[in-house]
């Protein structure tokens, strides 16, 4: 019938190792998942701020307000200017 656990050291041993072995492989999936979730969340904030600064250069381009563009993007004034300085605008 079913298989009776067994109270020797050997078998105490014997479970405890495959319970540990059981709980790392658990502990590795939930890691991996999680370095995903993170990865992927910062893609997209990577994405978000890539577009943001696209726009702040067309604006730019268009000779907008520094300002206006800081409130527009989220980016801030400093990273605007850092943006206008390496497209050579003045």
């Amino acid at each position: 019938m079913g298989k009776e656990l067994s109270s020797s050291p050997d078998g105490i041993l014997a479970y405890r190792t495959r319970f540990k072995q059981v709980m790392d492989e658990e502990a590795t999936v939930r890691e991996a998942e999680l370095r995903e979730k993170v990865a992927l969340e910062q893609g997209v904030e990577l994405d978000a701020r890539e577009a943001n600064e696209k726009t702040a250069c067309n604006l730019l381009k268009m000779n907008m307000d520094i300002q206006v563009i800081a409130k527009a993007t989220g980016l801030s004034r400093e990273h605007i200017e850092e943006l206008r300085d390496k497209m050579n605008l003045f």
